[in-house]
């Protein structure tokens, strides 16, 4: 038995003078399309009407083929058109999304040539939108249709999404945005998804795509710990630590992969201070009649073998106590470094009475200068001027 041809082969090559004859209509109506609101507001539908002469023929809509055409419209003249040719599994999908209907604006006074219509110099195509991205909705458009007439039997379905305003974003809720926000595309998610749009002024196949995956992780939960601290852990790493590991991170991260243990012992720490830590305290409780002073705990340094009483706790404890430092707002998120909202000020200082500058009013230089100068002998304290 022959075997069945490749999709390649069922498909064939690019019907040249089908695609050139699209590419011509659509550059045609990219006066229409430039995208530059508010004076310029693109007709995506002009795009639409070239791409459903080619495509219904072939559809569902007249009869004539397989493919689905969905016509999806949120402001007036201004449509996207999503285009499906159904696979045989339901779960398997492949999707080209990103052609968009409209162009950056053309002056025609700055160019050797009409922008709005299609120059043909031997191999050469020219004209506004032909890289971007009238010729890539041309190339998908001729794409579904070969899909349409040779009907080839595939196990993903294949979707086209052609999207409006993409070239500006000022006026939301018209293209991909709106499309992704009712559902439309959620199904794409299942397979693998290719952005097609330029991103230079050279021939371009696509500049970005999504490709989904599962990682399914069987085992016991456990807590790791930060790679710029020292982690708790009985077991050593297998890998030896790098430089980095305690040196050059300054900011929490994932640490290296070792192994560690789920559960620890009650009142212990699965992430110690790279300092090293002081000896801890420890308390034993004692079952008395009495509650007195000194008779119900006792506190002992494993440093220093002699007992301390409650009340000795107490007054050690009120001899130590000094003023803290200003901590910041934990929630406090200053346009300068945060070390400088924790500096006192300096001795004598008063915070001068100055109006804060607005922006609206006056000049932000002169602002600026009145504020150094009102500082006096404090002015050349970098610090106490951000503060």
């Amino acid at each position: 038995m022959a075997s069945s041809p490749s999709v390649k082969d069922a498909l064939g090559d690019l019907n040249k003078d089908s695609f050139v004859s699209l590419l011509s209509k659509l550059i045609g109506e990219s006066k229409h399309v430039q995208n530059n609101p508010p004076e310029l507001i693109p007709e995506e539908d002009r795009i639409v009407r070239h791409v459903l002469d080619v495509l219904l023929p072939h559809s569902t809509t007249t009869g004539g083929g397989p493919l689905i055409i969905n016509h999806v419209a949120y402001h007036p003249n201004r449509g996207n058109l999503i285009v499906e040719y159904p696979g045989t599994e339901p779960h398997k999908i492949l999707s080209f999304v990103g052609m968009h209907m409209d162009v950056v604006t053309a002056n025609p006074s700055d160019w050797d040539f009409d922008p709005f219509s299609l120059g043909i110099d031997g191999d050469k195509l020219s004209g506004r939108g032909t890289t971007d991205c009238l010729g890539h909705v041309a190339l998908v458009t001729e794409l579904m249709k070969r899909l349409g007439e040779t009907k080839p039997k595939l196990k993903s379905t294949v979707v086209a999404v052609f999207i409006a305003s993409e070239e500006n974003s000022s006026i939301t809720g018209v293209g991909v945005d709106a499309l992704v926000k009712d559902g439309l595309l959620n199904k794409l998610k299942n397979g693998p998804l290719f952005w097609i749009d330029t991103a230079d002024k050279q021939p371009c196949i696509g500049t970005g795509g999504m490709l989904p995956w599962k990682l399914h992780v069987t085992g016991k939960l456990f807590h790791s710990g930060l790679a710029h601290k020292r982690p708790y852990s009985p077991c050593k790493s297998t890998t030896p630590p790098t430089p980095q590991t305690e040196t050059e991170r300054t900011h929490p991260t994932g640490s290296q992969i070792e192994t560690r243990e789920n559960q620890i012992g009650e009142g212990a720490q699965n992430l110690q201070s790279k300092e090293t830590p002081t000896p801890p305290l420890e308390i034993s409780s004692q079952k008395t009649p009495s509650m007195g002073v000194g008779s119900a705990a006792v506190v002992q340094n494993t440093a220093n073998t002699t007992p301390l009483t409650l009340e000795q706790v107490r007054v050690l404890i009120q001899s130590e106590k000094k003023p803290l430092a200003f901590a910041p707002d934990a929630d406090l998120c200053p346009p300068y470094p945060i070390a400088v909202v924790s500096m006192p000020y300096l001795e004598g200082y008063t915070v001068p009475k100055f109006i804060r500058f607005d922006g609206r009013k006056g000049n932000a230089k002169e602002h600026v200068i009145r504020f150094v100068d009102s500082l006096g002998v404090h002015s050349s304290d970098r610090n106490l001027r951000l503060r």
